[in-house]
């Protein structure tokens, strides 16, 4: 019976004899040591005893040409080998003689086939099939059938299993741009990392299991395919697009690190979270149960204006394009199993204002793709939608404006909720667009817009921070304009917003910049006492003031950046102005912006430049410590002083200002 994937035929001149004909070869593996790097060429011997005076001797080896290429072959053992592919996994081994004389094979190595290794396992196999027998030189005579099947055949392979092989940018299909210095096949598991940039498939590729880690980013283009053998993963941080088709075998995932919030303050550790799979349950690592395991799962409810909590309403499964409000008490990695999303999200036709009125309108839409996606652009089709949308900033415990793309594209993070506007009680609509997916590494926000953004730091609680923005554009009014202002929207962090013809607006776009030019500001504590409004950026050519209504104090943010002070219960919210450029306020003391206080044994001392001298009186009129610094605006000075009651005198500039401050 013919085998098919092996044939060895003998055409002999003369009889054969009563020597057992014998092929063998070798097998290559890490256990007995000999197996050749990935990306190496190595030579698999093929040997044979038996043979003898032949006319024709014909080959068949069978192969697996994704884990060994064939390259060539050397020391042959007799002159006439050609060597040819059969099919594509079958390579065809032919030794003549000169016709019409035969030739002598002798018992040894026949020769050595070259091969490229991949990676992975591949049997080498030999077959054998009826040959025949001459009784002369001559062509087509007395042609005698031999049966060659019983002749001993020893197989070998190479069996190297599943090796690891990363890539870090570049076209996927390049050899070059990978760890071994091969491009994947089935038995390779393929890690996308971080730090260099895109790689992007542009054609068919296959992988065993497929990581992109944290940072990496993958781009998978049209009419192309990805075939996974193993499992498809995206962890936290990790960002695919796919246009074309993924075949995934295993298990389809896409992680998403939430940290742990600190369980007694109800400040802190919340997130905005969307699923970027369909139908996936809300249930196993999003429900954790157990002791000082506890979460709390919102949805937003925009017609009576609440928070809806899980464990009272019981929804699930996460709703594709909507976003959800999270914390856990423990940190952990959230997995997402499933489909992935690919489309456009168009199902948000009827997005809600119950009622009129500045803060209402609010809808928590979410990221449905394991990418980042720009927010606002044309493929978005925002109808009775503000043009200015919000995310949440888990370290600031603040909505963040971000505003449309392509004039300004701000990024919404992948799996992130963001809160949209309605506009008008009628409703409004979109459509969330797999056009604008794209790949980003930026954490937070950082504008390409020319603006001035004020922050208002909570200086006792660390990170928590409210921003506000002032832009300018012609194309505005003084008022309220959908398209260039938002609305603000409270988070736990210091109230902070400017005022326009009476709005409360986060971000405030005006006509025209001139030095008559006084934007309001309000400000409203949280539970903490020390805070100061820093400019994080500006517009050149811009000198930007801030007036202290309470302490009647202005100074040049443009050049201290930062302005500390204090708030207590029932200061008035109309507390600070922002002027441009107003004459005669460039000339202040050195000293009368200067803010000093305690917080942790630190004596801290803001709104003051230049070459300055502290000295630290008890209230026995005692010096007990003196420093000398060059500031920059902001200093922070660790003192060793028994907690009490202190009088700290600053000199700078032939200026002396003295505070009180309480160490403790």
């Amino acid at each position: 019976m013919k085998r098919l994937i092996l044939f060895l035929s003998m055409l002999v001149l003369f009889n054969i004899g009563t020597t057992a004909q014998t092929l063998s070869t070798t097998t290559f593996s890490t256990a007995l040591g000999n197996l050749p790097a990935v990306g190496s060429n190595f030579a698999i011997p093929v040997d044979v005893t038996g043979i003898g005076d032949i006319f024709t001797l014909t080959i068949y080896i069978s192969y697996n040409p994704s884990v060994i290429a064939y390259t060539g072959f050397t020391n042959g053992a007799v002159p006439n080998i050609t060597i040819t592919n059969e099919t594509s996994t079958i390579l065809k081994v032919l030794v003549s003689g000169a016709f019409p004389a035969g030739v002598n094979i002798p018992d040894g190595k026949l020769l050595d086939l070259l091969f490229d290794f991949y990676g992975g396992d591949s049997e080498f196999t030999f077959n054998t099939v009826e040959t025949g027998t001459y009784t002369s030189s001559l062509l087509n005579t007395s042609y005698v059938p031999y049966d060659f099947v019983d002749a001993d055949v020893t197989n070998g392979g190479v069996f190297g299993g599943y090796v690891a092989n990363t890539i870090t940018s570049g076209t996927w299909g390049t050899s070059t741009n990978w760890s071994l210095g091969v491009v994947p096949n089935s038995y390779h598991n393929v890690t996308v990392d971080d730090a260099k940039g895109v790689v992007t498939i542009a054609a068919d590729a296959t992988a065993n299991d497929v990581t992109i880690a944290d940072g990496g980013q993958l781009t998978h283009n049209t009419a192309t395919t990805l075939t996974v053998g193993g499992d498809f993963k995206i962890e936290s941080g990790g960002s695919y697009i796919q246009n074309g088709t993924l075949t995934v075998t295993g298990t389809t995932s896409a992680e998403r690190y939430i940290a742990a919030a600190d369980w007694s303050n109800n400040l802190d550790g919340w997130h905005l979270l969307s699923s970027p799979v369909a139908s996936q349950a809300i249930s196993g690592t999003f429900t954790p149960t157990g002791a000082g395991n506890d979460y709390d799962f919102y949805r937003w409810n925009e017609t009576s204006y609440t928070w809806e909590n899980q464990k009272v309403h019981g929804f699930s499964p996460f709703v594709v394009g909507k976003g959800y409000l999270v914390a856990y008490e423990q940190a952990g990695t959230k997995t997402f199993s499933g489909t992935l999303n690919i489309a456009d999200i168009t199902t948000w036709t009827n997005l809600t204002r119950t009622t009129p009125g500045d803060t209402m309108g609010w809808n928590l839409i979410g990221n449905p793709y394991p990418c980042a996606i720009e927010w606002g652009g044309a493929n978005w089709s925002l109808n009775n939608i503000a043009a200015i949308a919000k995310v949440w900033n888990e370290a600031s415990s603040a909505y963040i404006d971000i505003y449309p793309s392509p004039t300004s594209p701000y990024i919404i993070p992948a799996m992130n909720g963001i809160m949209v506007q309605v506009t008008v009680v009628a409703g409004g609509s979109l459509i969330i667009p797999a056009a604008d997916r794209t790949h980003s590494t930026t954490g937070w926000y950082k504008s390409d817009d020319q603006r001035i953004l004020l922050v208002s730091h909570d200086l006792d609680y660390g990170e928590l921070a409210q921003q506000s923005v002032v832009r300018f554009n012609e194309a505005a009014t003084e008022g309220y304009d959908p398209e260039f202002d938002s609305h603000f929207l409270q988070g736990y962090a210091p109230v902070f917003y400017s005022v326009a013809e009476g709005k409360y607006l986060s971000t405030n776009t005006l006509p025209e910049w001139s030095t008559e030019l006084v934007v309001p500001f309000m400000f409203e504590k949280n539970g903490s006492s020390n805070f100061n409004i820093e400019l994080a950026e500006t517009i050149e050519g811009y000198d930007v003031f801030l007036k202290d209504l309470k302490e009647n104090t202005t100074v040049n943010l443009s050049e201290i950046t930062n302005y500390a002070f204090t708030s207590e219960e029932g200061d008035d919210p109309a507390r600070f102005e922002i002027l441009f450029g107003v004459v005669g306020i460039d000339d202040i003391d050195a000293l009368s912006a200067a803010n000093v206080y305690s917080y942790n044994n630190k004596i801290i001392i803001s709104n003051v430049t230049g070459a300055t001298n502290m000295d630290i009186f008890n209230i026995q009129g005692q010096m007990v410590d003196n420093f000398s610094f060059n500031s920059t605006g902001f200093e922070e000075i660790i003192v060793d002083l028994p907690s009490g009651i202190y009088m700290v005198r600053l000199s700078n500039s032939g200026e002396i200002k003295t505070s009180k401050v309480f160490v403790k």
